[in-house]
């Protein structure tokens, strides 16, 4: 799941089959031409990483890390929009144009009706 805009690699068991032994690296050539920059998102969650070593632990460590890391993102994500009430902003402020459209509307009749 990518909605907010992170990016994961499958799991090990998902990515071991697709991909040779001598791939099994994030910074394997199997690994930029799929073009998802987990790098940055271990980087942020786990610190710096080796991630040109290769073979099966450091492959599903950084599988791992990566999964985990988007969902540490999604939760980031998703308590920022609670604390910043942005479901109420677009639940709430939506609709407002249109109250203000209709409230000056009548202000503008009772003048006219008025003067």
């Amino acid at each position: 799941m990518s909605w907010p805009g992170c990016v994961a690699y499958s799991s090990f068991e998902s990515m071991s089959n697709q991909l040779p032994q001598d791939q099994w690296s994030l910074s394997s050539d199997a690994a930029y031409y799929r073009n998802w920059p987990v790098d940055l998102v271990i980087r942020s969650y786990f610190g710096d990483q080796n991630f040109n070593a290769t073979g099966e632990a450091p492959f599903k460590k950084q599988l791992y890390q990566s999964m985990l890391g988007q969902a540490l993102n999604h939760k980031t994500t998703i308590e920022s929009w609670r604390a910043s009430n942005v479901y109420g902003t677009t639940i709430w402020v939506t609709p407002l144009p249109r109250f203000l459209l209709l409230s000056l509307a009548v202000c503008v009749s009772l003048t006219l009706s008025l003067s």
